[in-house]
């Protein structure tokens, strides 16, 4: 049996741990040998599921011999339809198990609190607030976040809506709001932080805060100062 046999089947089961959600994030963390792994049992089970498609349909793969050289390359139609099957099967598998599900599991199984975090305000739009160690704070949403191949940092893309520092004692003093301009300017606030750079990341809720002060209001005439 050629090599083609084989190596057609483990790289359909590769392009659907790597397609769909359910296994992709969880993927890029794992090493080599276990992607290898996982990827020749997955094929192996597609190669099974295609050989006996192939069966139940006889004429299935006869479009095959009506390519030029075909025949010289010695793959059986199975192993063509095991790489078809994982081209196909991430569009329903997608749709039913979406990439916010995913992330949230992955999380839950490396218990990653930031990312659980992360996961948990975009289910219910928390307002976030992140301190850097400089003392330097903003309240507003994630709207987007990653995290590295090897899950050591994740990154997060936040629109403020307020800014100020905390002191000494730790005491929350908002000096700037942005709520005026972050419909028309929400981009040009956006801020792309790396969450090993801050002192911590917590939900905020604004009912508990102490107004003793307003903060400033921004204007839409305004440079944002985003420091």
């Amino acid at each position: 049996m050629p090599a083609l046999e084989f190596f057609v089947p483990a790289l359909a089961g590769y392009l659907l741990l790597r397609l769909t959600n359910i296994r992709k994030f969880g993927l890029r963390r794992e090493s080599g040998y276990h992607v290898v792994f996982r990827a020749t049992l997955v094929g192996l089970a597609l190669y099974l599921v295609a050989a006996v498609a192939g069966q139940l349909c006889p004429s299935l793969y006869s479009w095959l011999d009506l390519l030029p050289g075909w025949s010289a390359l010695q793959v059986s139609g199975a192993a063509v339809g095991s790489l078809l099957l994982a081209a196909l099967a991430p569009v329903p598998l997608n749709l039913w198990y979406k990439p916010l599900r995913a992330r949230r599991q992955l999380a839950d199984k490396k218990g990653d609190l930031v990312d659980q975090l992360i996961c948990d305000t975009f289910d219910d739009g928390s307002l976030i607030e992140v301190a850097f160690p400089s003392g330097k704070t903003y309240l507003g949403f994630i709207i987007k976040s990653s995290t590295a191949d090897d899950g050591s940092d994740t990154g997060i893309l936040l629109v403020p809506l307020l800014s100020g520092y905390r002191d000494s004692d730790q005491h929350l003093c908002l000096t700037t709001s942005y709520g005026r301009v972050v419909n028309e300017r929400w981009q040009r606030l956006a801020l792309a932080i790396r969450c090993s750079e801050l002192k911590w990341l917590r939900r905020f809720d604004m009912d508990l805060y102490p107004w003793t002060e307003p903060p400033r209001i921004l204007t839409v005439g305004e440079a944002p100062e985003l420091d």
